[in-house]
């Protein structure tokens, strides 16, 4: 401010120019005070998404106190308000660290209101680090769980390494814990997202679960090797079995290139007792055959054409889809 405004006086103006570390004056002023940023719009300065040679942009500046000068921690949520009130704006793009504005703003609670009210938003996807910013809310403590929460943030069923902010929660526990289910019941559940494919989803029990209730299903569909769905996950074992076939998951007569069915892929004794219980469930193993319908092929249980009577001795060769 001391020398933002003499230079004005004396006839300065900004031109968009960068120093060696690629910063311009609008990020510089980003960085300051809401009074600042103010006189910078009015002496002609505006804020662009130029970025500095770490993928900075000015938005960065007006959210982040690690830069010299910048204003103190107490002025930042009238800064952010002006930044924007004045021409800047908040985007999704990351820097070279993976971080976004967003996955700042979430580790300063004070903050995060005046960032909502001004144009941000906390988006669900994840950045370059796997973290979306409802895990750096619940890894930033509970202060920030509960002012994410309370903005409206939600969390979701997004995993890194095969841990979702759920698991993450529970590991950590206590009062962290705490403060994740209670922000879980106030957006009425957690909310499933899922980029999976059918074999994909296969990772994970979560992962499963998010693919069903996103509106993904398990089908028929044999890849090179003649291998379903069904089979890749009773190899996987007990675990993804259970989910599998908890969410969906059939199991059916169908053969690989080999001729193991998906009963000969399950590799220990309690995979085994999974699939017995849910051909019982199922009424039978079912088995492919022609639809007198549109439909290329129909789900009918093995039992139903074993059984005594025309139907049966009608199917005795029943066709299988691979």
């Amino acid at each position: 401010m001391r020398t933002l405004g003499p230079y004005v006086k004396a006839g300065g103006r900004f031109t968009g120019q960068k120093n060696a570390f690629g910063q311009t004056a609008a990020m510089l002023a980003a960085s300051n005070s809401a009074e600042v940023i103010e006189l910078f719009y009015r002496s002609g300065g505006r804020f662009t998404d130029d970025k500095d040679k770490e993928g900075r942009t000015a938005a960065f500046y007006a959210v982040d106190d690690r830069f010299h000068g910048s204003q103190k921690s107490e002025e930042r949520p009238d800064a952010i308000a002006a930044f924007i009130k004045f021409g800047g704006r908040f985007t999704d793009d990351e820097d070279r660290s993976g971080r976004t504005v967003a996955s700042i703003v979430v580790k300063s609670p004070a903050d995060i209101p005046a960032f909502l009210g001004a144009g941000g938003r906390f988006a669900d996807d994840s950045h370059m680090t796997g973290y979306n910013v409802g895990m750096e809310a619940l890894m930033s403590g509970v202060r920030s769980i509960e002012a994410f929460s309370s903005a409206g943030g939600k969390f979701n069923s997004h995993q890194v390494n095969y841990k979702s902010a759920g698991e993450m929660a529970t590991m950590r526990g206590g009062a962290v814990l705490e403060a994740y289910n209670k922000a879980i019941e106030r957006q009425g559940g957690l909310v499933y997202i899922s980029s999976d494919d059918e074999r994909s989803a296969l990772k994970s029990p979560l992962r499963i679960e998010s693919f069903v209730k996103t509106g993904g299903r398990f089908d028929d569909r044999t890849d090179s090797l003649g291998q379903t769905v069904a089979m890749a996950a009773m190899w996987d074992g007990p675990v993804i079995a259970k989910a599998f076939l908890t969410f969906g998951g059939h199991l059916t007569t169908q053969q690989d290139k080999y001729g193991d069915t998906a009963e000969q892929y399950c590799r220990d004794i309690a995979t085994k007792a999974l699939f017995q219980e849910a051909v019982a469930r199922q009424g039978g193993l079912i088995t492919l055959i022609p639809a007198e319908s549109t439909k290329p092929h129909a789900l009918v249980p093995l039992r139903s054409l074993c059984s005594p009577g025309p139907a049966a001795t009608s199917q005795t060769n029943p066709i299988r889809t691979i």
